[in-house]
């Protein structure tokens, strides 16, 4: 969806993935870390700053005030050896190697809550439709009961078990309504809008639950989750930081 095209009153599952990948609060929470992160890596690799001093001695030397004052200025700068620098600079990047796989996992874990919602607020609209038909029957069924009774050819319990019926099927409509406003409102939640403005959504509930392919057609895949792959940049993060702890053990210029 572009930024301006207007909301759309049907949507489909690709239009909840993308108002989802623009609009998750989590999501966004975490787009922030990820540029944090890659500031403190420019930061990292920044000289430390220089330092000024500026010293003023023999003040009033024999009465002679400000004008027998010694002044000095030093300008110092911290000069750091054994590399600790560079270990800084790697721990900062692997840092931001991290906050990306975190942003990428959040970000599949959003698709995937996406998606399950999508699919209870289709499940919750196909529910309602069979609900309305339940009472749609039911009130023909009702009313060819009363005609019946009205003619002598049924008994008026009869009549009085058909309203009944006719009732709970309007309860269960009622509450298959109530379950479509939650689930809308919650599918809405998903890109942090505070109520429902769709309409409906379109897909097909039967073609989405058989698209799942077989697990041996995943298990190549499983290598790129990022749940997995962050373990190996969270390796070199540890060894990273043994080796900054073991520059810090040399004296600084």
């Amino acid at each position: 969806m572009a930024e301006n095209e207007p909301f759309p009153d049907v949507l489909t599952l690709s239009d909840a993935l993308a108002l989802a990948l623009r609009g998750n609060p989590g999501l966004a929470a975490f787009s922030h870390e990820v540029r944090a992160a890659e500031a403190r890596m420019l930061q990292a690799g920044l000289l430390p700053n220089p330092g000024l001093e500026l010293g003023v001695d023999e003040v009033d030397r024999d009465g002679a005030g400000f004008d027998s004052a010694e002044t000095s200025v030093v300008l110092g700068q911290l000069f750091e050896l054994g590399g600790k620098r560079k270990w800084r600079k790697h721990i900062a990047r692997t840092e931001g190697e991290l906050a990306g796989w975190d942003y990428e996992s959040k970000r599949l874990d959003t698709f995937a809550e996406t998606a399950r919602r999508f699919l209870a607020v289709l499940a919750a609209q196909a529910r309602c439709e069979l609900a309305r038909l339940g009472v749609e029957l039911a009130d023909r069924t009702n009313q060819a009961v009363v005609e019946r009774v009205k003619a002598g050819k049924e008994p008026p319990l009869q009549a009085s078990r058909s309203e009944a019926e006719l009732e709970m099927a309007r309860l269960d409509a009622a509450g298959a309504e109530a379950a479509l406003a939650a689930a809308r409102q919650k599918l809405a939640a998903a890109w942090g809008a505070q109520q429902a403005v769709f309409t409906k959504v379109q897909g097909d509930l039967n073609r989405m639950l058989e698209v799942v392919p077989p697990l041996e057609m995943l298990r190549p895949f499983l290598a790129q989750n990022p749940e997995l792959a962050r373990w190996e940049t969270e390796m070199r993060l540890r060894r990273a930081t043994l080796a900054s702890a073991k520059a810090a053990r040399v004296p600084d210029l």
